[in-house]
């Protein structure tokens, strides 16, 4: 019973990591142009962070989960592409402002 449960909730997280991943497919960032300037800036970006906050949680509650074990090193490496992709946005958004 307790290795079907375990297993069980193995496969629910590695689910929700496929899940995750997943759900970047078709995400882009919106460049648009500003004002008469001739540059562009990111715009848009709203659906982008709202992603990116959730799935920061999930993936730090995922990382700590004792579950994870048998795909530790993907849910951390996920982890750390969006900690990236946040610390990007921000300073993109920083330097634009």
């Amino acid at each position: 019973e307790n290795i079907g449960a375990a297993a069980s909730k193995e496969y629910s997280l590695l689910q929700t990591l496929n899940k995750m991943m997943g759900e970047w497919a078709g995400m882009e960032f919106k460049c648009m142009p500003y004002k008469e300037s001739g540059t562009y800036i990111l715009g848009g970006s709203e659906e982008v962070q709202a992603l990116l906050d959730d799935q920061i949680v999930k993936a730090q509650g995922m990382c700590a989960s004792p579950f994870v074990k048998p795909f530790e090193q993907d849910a951390k490496n996920w982890s750390q592409v969006l900690n990236v992709l946040q610390d990007m946005l921000d300073n993109w958004l920083k330097v634009q402002s």
